[in-house]
């Protein structure tokens, strides 16, 4: 199963488990025992940090929302990058959040990033900052930091020996 959710994870592709009886006492139709069940869960808890767990309706309204979003870009200034992430689909059905992955510009380093004045988490890959935002729910806000280099400062001292 490993295998298979790496391989899924590698092609940006979707896993699908589906299980119509779980247990010994449970003879419906297709049984699995309880043991391979709880192996194949502990396979999914190693790859947490890797992999979306979610359900099937979340999964769908996802790859919709992420084939019509658009992205556009507000303003951009030396301290602020405003963006507008928008949809042509039904709000009150679509407010999955998605995956942006945008690439910085040498010498900027990105400080915050809100939506609708609420603070997404974020990280950064190299020259790149990744966060989820939700399209049509507010205008995203990068705040930047200039970069300022420090030099390190040496002191020499001379020792003069008689």
């Amino acid at each position: 199963m490993a295998f298979w959710i790496d391989h899924a994870n590698t092609n940006n592709g979707l896993m699908v488990f589906t299980f119509h009886s779980i247990g010994a006492n449970d003879t419906w139709f297709d049984q699995i025992s309880e043991s391979f069940f709880n192996s194949l869960l502990d396979v999914v808890v190693s790859k947490k940090d890797t992999t979306w767990v979610t359900t099937f309706s979340k999964a769908i309204k996802y790859h919709k929302e992420a084939h019509s979003a658009t992205l556009s870009t507000l303003s951009n200034t030396s301290s602020k990058w405003v963006l507008k992430l928008s949809d042509s689909l039904d709000d009150a059905i679509y407010n999955q959040a998605l995956t942006l992955r945008l690439k910085v510009q040498t010498g900027e380093v990105i400080s915050s990033i809100t939506q609708a004045e609420n603070n997404i988490p974020f990280t950064v890959e190299g020259n790149e900052v990744v966060f989820n935002a939700v399209p049509d729910a507010g205008q995203l806000i990068l705040n930047k930091t200039a970069i300022k280099i420090l030099l390190p400062l040496f002191v020499r001292q001379a020792l003069i020996l008689k």
